[in-house]
């Protein structure tokens, strides 16, 4: 008797139901049996004797309703849950209210009902979806999403009664009821590459020259699962160490506020009295408008002082806002786009040992920078050197002289071919790179004799071709018509090739 009252209170089921599911047992046992329908009779009547025999324990114990269970109550606990759900809440029953732990009878569900000023708004409601019991004491819900997908909750907490269904009907709950508390998302974010001012992707220590500004982005992920109503609703805000209100600045925020991924660009310029590594950090922020929650995240980084040209060369010979300006002329996205071929600090001073390591390469590009007045300038080929002693003819523009210009606050000034003029650059194995028939940039083997012969085939930008002045154009590109590139001075001499496709 008492197997049928536990089988009464945690089922619905009715007489017709159970005689149903007894008369199919038993023709599954007459035909394995082969029994005769004198033994399905018996079986009826048997199955109608232990179903009066239920409802009669039922009315004697109070097994409960069609909308209640009846049995122990489960125990009380506490528990704070978040909004979008996901959250899994376990419940626990005393001894003596064993719960039916089949893994194929999914029948237990746990219920949230709006709650507030110790009223109940049954209109606002959640149920999970039904589980098995794990065992005869236990089982344990998935919490469901409060808001529909792509929707915020209207208020940042609030409260909930809790209750636990077995086959729809409410069974107890403890003295006083149970509460759970609902919380929102707090928006978090996650850095992802940190790129330079060309857009490449670092993954090393962060690198820039000393003393002025180097520019880099940072892409962000937003993790916030509102979708795009939660993406309009955060706030960035960033922070850094008071003593580097000058190293870095202008921090700014950008991208579309309907996406997750956003970009945060920053500057740092590195004093030039500072190490040549220096660890750095930028605090970033991010706040929900709607809910004021908000959490910090830190980007750490470490910066080098010095950047070079391309792989292999020499450090902080340009500003990187120079290099930028040079990279987007040459087509390229950074300095791992170009390779030194050829130093005469590394490999000697002959044109020979230039041509036998830049010749046949690709493309070339010359940075040269003078020991006496620090001038820095040079020139671009747009095809592989060869030995052949001859002139390149030609109209493109594809050939180009450069200068950085000490009366535009340092900028980069291009010297293009004349259109009307043929020659644009000169093959010699006797020869540094040559460009112009002039010639308009050489130095000879040893770099003991160059000259700058600037506006015979490449424009001056208005300046005459026979100007000697301060600002005439044979003084314009490298401060003097000749000089001897092995020069003392305090700047330092410079002459790098690169080649690069």
């Amino acid at each position: 008797m008492p197997l049928l009252k536990e089988t009464e209170r945690r089922s619905t089921k009715n007489v017709a139901d159970l005689l149903d599911e007894l008369t199919t047992t038993g023709k599954a046992s007459l035909e394995v049996g082969k029994a005769t329908s004198a033994g399905i009779t018996a079986l009826v009547g048997q199955v109608k004797r232990v179903a009066d025999a239920a409802d009669a324990e039922k009315q004697s114990v109070g097994g409960g309703t069609a909308t209640k269970a009846a049995g122990a109550a489960f125990n009380p606990f506490t528990a704070s849950v978040g909004a979008l759900g996901g959250d899994r809440l376990r419940v626990t029953f005393p001894k003596g209210a064993e719960l039916i732990a089949d893994p194929s009878v999914k029948m237990y569900q746990c219920k949230f009902t709006y709650l507030k000023d110790k009223k109940l708004d049954p209109t606002k409601s959640k149920t999970s979806e039904a589980v098995a019991a794990d065992t005869e004491r236990t089982f344990s819900c998935v919490v469901p999403a409060w808001a529909d997908k792509g929707k915020m909750p209207d208020e940042p907490n609030f409260t909930t009664n809790f209750e636990v269904l077995e086959n729809n009907r409410v069974m107890p709950a403890p003295s006083g009821g149970q509460v759970i508390k609902w919380t929102p998302q707090s928006p978090s974010l996650k850095f992802k590459n940190v790129k330079d001012g060309s857009g490449n992707v670092l993954t090393g220590k962060l690198s820039g020259g000393r003393g002025a500004p180097t520019k880099f982005t940072v892409d962000i992920s937003i993790l916030y699962d509102y979708g795009e109503v939660g993406y309009k609703d955060v706030k960035f805000t960033a922070a850094t160490d008071k003593g580097w209100a000058k190293i870095i600045t202008q921090i700014s925020f950008s991208g579309t506020d309907t996406s997750a991924e956003r970009k945060m660009g920053f500057t740092v310029t590195h004093p030039k009295s500072g190490k040549e590594e220096q660890s750095y950090w930028i605090d970033v922020t991010i706040t929900s408008s709607k809910y004021k929650l908000n959490t910090k995240h830190r980007l750490n980084f470490d910066f080098k002082a010095g950047e070079e040209m391309g792989l292999g060369g020499e450090k902080n010979v340009l500003a990187p806002d120079q290099m930028a300006t040079l990279y987007t002329k040459l087509g390229v996205r950074g300095k791992n786009n170009l390779k030194l071929c050829y130093s005469p600090k590394i490999h000697g001073y002959s044109s020979g040992t230039m041509h036998s390591r830049c010749d046949g390469r690709g493309r070339l590009f010359l940075l040269m920078r003078r020991n006496k007045n620090g001038r820095m300038f040079g020139g671009h080929l747009p095809q592989s050197l060869d030995t052949r002693n001859n002139w390149v003819r030609g109209s493109t523009s594809s050939a180009w002289l450069w200068t950085v210009n000490p009366g535009r606050s340092n900028k980069i000034d291009f010297l293009i071919k004349k259109s009307s003029h043929g020659y644009l650059y000169y093959f010699h194995s006797g020869y540094q790179l040559t460009w112009g028939g002039g010639h308009d940039l050489y130095c000879n083997s040893g770099l003991t004799s160059c000259n700058a012969n600037v506006g015979h085939d490449y424009d001056t930008n208005g300046r005459g071709y026979h100007t000697n002045g301060a600002n005439g154009a044979k003084v314009y590109m490298t401060g003097d018509y000749s000089w001897n590139h092995r020069e003392s001075g305090t700047h330092g001499m410079v002459y790098e090739v690169y080649t690069f496709q």
